[in-house]
């Protein structure tokens, strides 16, 4: 899996995600399994923009609420240092174990990884 980096500083988040994208049903979904967060698309540059969408509201929201460390920690994510706020996320086969689903992902034909950036 590819490198997934998580950092808050005061109320901004700064992240590097890892995304697979595949066809299903006509349509292109873009999923990233560290945050268990997906969006869909008629095309592939549509699924993308929709995911841009979904986790800046999902930060947003969950900074907003004071709930992003315990959300991240309950999808196996850990902090590296209490500090600076910065979290290691679960290995492929730890998310694999919480939700079996990613494994029939992972096994798409044409799957596309792709990292995204936040802010972008």
């Amino acid at each position: 899996m590819g490198k997934n980096t998580i950092k808050i500083s005061g109320k901004n988040v700064i992240a590097s995600i890892e995304l697979v994208i595949y066809e299903e049903d006509g349509f292109h979904i873009a999923f990233a399994p560290a945050i268990d967060l997906s969006s869909y698309g008629n095309s592939l540059d549509n699924a993308l923009e929709e995911f841009k969408v979904a986790i800046s509201v999902y930060f947003d929201y969950t900074l907003k609420k004071s709930t992003l460390e315990k959300d991240l920690l309950a999808l196996g994510w850990k902090i590296e240092k209490r500090r600076s706020r910065r979290f290691i996320p679960p290995t492929l086969d730890e998310l694999k174990k919480k939700n079996n689903y990613i494994g029939h992902i992972m096994n798409q034909p044409n799957l596309i990884r792709q990292q995204i950036s936040v802010p972008s």
